[in-house]
């Protein structure tokens, strides 16, 4: 059985997206007596003292600005069989399997040339391990959401990024409110939740939640 701490930290892991650089979206990171997790598109924080696992200190303030200025207490009432109707497309798991990289053959080394002169150097694929990650995709006989979403005050959010807010599983509330430009935020327990949303919804699938 998965401890709290686990439990927590995977949460606010799955706010987060690695491998774009960023600092701030890598890990789960203290500031301001919080610790948040965000993905660039939402964000999620709790009070430090509520968060069970460690998180780096993060310190140039990047986040607070979001939360700041509630102006809303209005709890928020839906139906959850709706939005999860809109799971109309099929699910894939991305596998990975370790091989022989195919850039350096294996060997872990490339040469460089220039101008007729050679050095060699570790292969910029797998960083001199002679191994690369393949990745493929299976499905998993799941669905799962395809382009569609969710409006608040006719301002509309991605449906996948509400639905992680959904799946806090906490009584609802939305708390800031200021323009159709700028992140929508909401409670749900012990955490705060800012959505940024999107310029338009085309003929996608949408469900006016308030």
């Amino acid at each position: 059985m998965e401890t709290k701490e686990i439990t927590q930290e995977k949460l606010f892991q799955s706010f987060c997206a690695p491998g774009i650089f960023r600092e701030y979206t890598e890990a789960p990171f203290e500031q301001n007596g919080y610790v948040y997790a965000t993905n660039g598109h939402i964000i999620i924080r709790t009070p430090k003292d509520l968060y069970c696992s460690q998180a780096a200190t993060l310190e140039k303030p990047i986040s607070s600005f979001v939360f700041d200025g509630a102006n809303k207490s209005i709890a928020i009432d839906f139906n959850v069989s709706e939005i999860e109707a809109l799971k109309t497309e099929p699910e894939y798991r991305v596998l990975k399997k370790s091989q022989e990289c195919g850039t350096c053959e294996g060997f872990g080394e490339v040469t460089w040339e220039f101008e007729h002169h050679e050095r060699e150097d570790d292969c910029p694929v797998c960083y001199g391990s002679g191994i690369a990650e393949a990745e493929h995709k299976e499905l998993t006989g799941n669905t799962t959401f395809g382009t569609a979403y969710v409006t608040i005050y006719d301002t509309p959010l991605d449906v996948k990024l509400f639905y992680k807010l959904v799946q806090l599983n906490e009584p609802i509330a939305l708390i800031k409110y200021t323009s159709k430009t700028q992140a929508i935020v909401f409670k749900a327990g012990q955490y705060d939740v800012g959505i940024m949303p999107v310029s338009s919804t085309g003929d996608y699938p949408v469900i006016k939640i308030l």
